[in-house]
């Protein structure tokens, strides 16, 4: 395995039993997650956790021990940047205090967070963007250009069951300008 290769980025705090889902971010739920995570995967560290945020950013940051949890996994070496898949801007200039990385929705349709993700991207944290072609209503090469064309986007994470857009999504990453 050329696990030096591979960035390998993952969340923790959402779980699934029974068809429904369930949050926990209690530390004790998250250090079990990303054990149990590092067992399926067959690798000893996982590069970026991210807290899976149901759409309480700030009271997850600031009101569970989440983060204690993240910073014990990241003395430990089983994580190397921990953030949060936030959903508010308040969420994302919350994480600008403690974490590393911040995931957020971004796209043409959708660019409501871009003065936070700004916010943040100054202040050092690395910015991940989701939902760039509007789950799958947005035209692939504008959408994936607009996304990666602002300087505060440090990745836009693409989702498909499709190989063929997924080659069409690299394609276009590779041929920006400062992205390839």
């Amino acid at each position: 395995m050329h696990r030096d290769e591979i960035l390998l980025c993952s969340k923790c705090g959402e779980s699934y039993a029974n068809g429904r889902s369930f949050h926990d971010f209690s530390a004790a739920a998250i250090i079990a997650s990303v054990e149990a995570s590092l067992g399926r995967l067959k690798t000893d560290y996982i590069d970026i956790l991210l807290l899976h945020s149901d759409g309480r950013d700030v009271e997850i940051l600031t009101q569970t021990d989440a983060l204690e949890g993240l910073g014990q996994l990241k003395r430990s070496g089983k994580i190397g940047a921990m953030g949060i898949s936030a959903k508010t801007p308040t969420g994302i200039r919350e994480a600008a205090r403690s974490c590393d990385i911040v995931m957020a929705p971004f796209s043409q349709v959708e660019p409501a967070l871009a003065n936070a993700l700004t916010e943040a991207h100054d202040q050092g944290l690395g910015v991940l963007a989701i939902k760039g072609l509007f789950s799958g209503h947005l035209e692939a090469r504008p959408a994936i250009e607009f996304v990666l064309s602002q300087p505060f986007i440090d990745a836009l994470v693409i989702g498909t069951l499709n190989p063929a857009h997924l080659e069409l999504a690299v394609e276009i990453a590779e041929n920006m300008p400062n992205r390839g």
